[in-house]
């Protein structure tokens, strides 16, 4: 896919692409590779979206992990309850 993007890319003189100072790229390695080879003088910026977007589903991905775990120290409280008290199921 890159070198398709090149190849296109490359039809534009290249006066033209090395007056190209900033290229705002989604997360994806090929893109970078094909703007680093099409715009020389460029920088290849991560548009924000991306950034917010990797950072919300990591912060979901904690927050469900603990939950999990908050659940499970419910229900082994419950447990221990049950336990403790000799309460059986037919309660619950």
């Amino acid at each position: 896919m890159s070198k398709d993007i090149i190849k296109v890319m490359e039809k534009l003189p290249l006066a033209s692409r090395n007056q190209v100072k900033e290229v705002t790229l989604d997360m994806a390695r090929n893109m970078e590779s094909a703007v680093k080879h099409c715009f020389p003088k460029a920088d290849p910026v991560t548009d924000r979206f991306h950034v917010v977007k990797l950072a919300i589903d990591a912060l979901q991905h904690i927050r469900v992990k603990l939950r999990w775990k908050e659940l499970d120290n419910e229900n082994n409280a419950i447990e221990a309850a049950k336990k403790q008290y000799n309460i059986s199921q037919q309660f619950w």
